[in-house]
């Protein structure tokens, strides 16, 4: 069940547009109501290559379509690098639980990042699946993961609106994508 997104006020829409119109420059995208059409009309007599989504700075902002098959943004966490070329790098993200930090310190990267992701990704799945990401690279780094989890619960039970559906069912998702995510990591 995806969380609800609002009808976008006429200064979202233009933000929107122009973002993907004018400064990623490869993107053309039209916004009729809350609605939003791929069109091949920039308004700039020039031709572009056209697409429906468009990384912006930390997210990936894409229509949805629904039912009545008419598109609603949302967005995707985006990590430049998950992509080459710096997804060939070595990149520390987080310290080992073994560093020089208090626990406390370490532990608050996951409330961090739960608000973060509640914050800036309105897709279930990618929200579902980036904390269960999360929870993968802080194992595998010796954090605790039942600590981990229970933190996660609790965060849960703090903001329950989250993704309109109770906090259980969304904990579950998560542990069960941390599974699938640790069965493709070791085979």
């Amino acid at each position: 069940m995806n969380r609800h997104v609002p009808p976008l006020s006429s200064v979202a829409k233009s933000w929107a547009s122009n973002l993907l119109a004018h400064q990623v420059g490869t993107i053309v995208v039209m916004t009729v109501g809350s609605r939003l059409s791929s069109t091949g009309d920039t308004g700039c007599g020039g031709t572009t290559q056209h697409s429906s989504s468009a990384p912006y700075m930390d997210i990936f902002i894409t229509p949805t379509p629904n039912r009545q098959h008419q598109h609603r943004l949302t967005t995707m966490l985006y990590d430049k690098r998950e992509h080459p070329p710096l997804s060939t790098l070595f990149i520390i993200r987080f310290p080992h639980i073994s560093s020089n930090i208090s626990d406390t310190a370490k532990y608050n990267i996951i409330t961090s990042q739960f608000h973060r992701y509640r914050r800036i990704i309105l897709w279930r799945k990618d929200f579902v699946y980036r904390l269960a990401a999360l929870l993968r690279d802080l194992s595998s780094k010796q954090y605790d993961m039942e600590r981990m989890q229970q933190q996660i619960r609790r965060l849960g039970h703090k903001h329950p609106c989250l993704y309109g559906d109770c906090t259980y069912t969304l904990i579950t998702e998560v542990i069960t994508e941390l599974d699938g995510l640790n069965l493709v990591t070791h085979s």
